[in-house]
């Protein structure tokens, strides 16, 4: 009976060695147990980020078009409020080009100074245009000669209709092309 007893107490510590091991994974009908990504989804998702920047590059470069236009504009409404303000003292607009009397040195976003020409004491000679050809303020010009810095300060000129232009005596600051 002893070898019985033996018996039965081996069976058991088998048994208890057998249901501590872990279960091998199940395969659910694949050779392997791949866990990473094919190459064709790689390339899928290259191509979807491909064409995602395809769409958003434009889109900042007409956003950094609208913000540079947006500070010109800012920025001439500044200067003008400085030369209006150099004729109440002064009795009389800026004779010639600006300088450091009349503003600080302010560039148009694209590098170059701001135009400025005096109506009143030089005639409108040299005074921008519009279409039609009229001069667009009887009291001085500001304008930025726009992202290709050309023009001819007449709105038919094809290189005009970048120019950010103060035109009606200070009422309108817009692009040439929406004027």
């Amino acid at each position: 009976m002893k070898t019985q007893e033996k018996a039965d107490v081996s069976y058991s510590k088998k048994r208890t060695f057998r249901a501590m091991a872990v279960p091998a994974p199940e395969k659910h009908g694949a050779a392997h147990d791949n866990r990473g990504f094919t190459l064709v989804e790689l390339l899928m998702v290259i191509a979807i980020i491909g064409v995602l920047s395809l769409m958003a590059i434009p889109q900042y470069s007409n956003l950094k078009n609208f913000a540079n236009n947006s500070r010109c504009k800012s920025e001439i409404r500044t200067v003008e409020k400085s030369i209006i303000a150099y004729n109440l003292d002064h009795g009389s607009y800026p004779p010639g080009p600006l300088d450091a009397t009349v503003t600080t040195t302010l560039k148009d976003p694209w590098g170059r100074d701001y135009q400025y020409y005096n109506i009143q004491l030089n005639g409108a000679g040299g005074a921008y245009k519009d279409p039609a050809t009229n001069d667009i303020n009887t009291d001085f010009d500001l304008y930025s000669m726009g992202i290709n810095g050309l023009g001819t300060h007449n709105l038919n000129d094809p290189d005009c209709i970048d120019d950010i232009i103060r035109a009606a005596d200070g009422s309108i600051v817009e692009e040439g092309k929406d004027f």
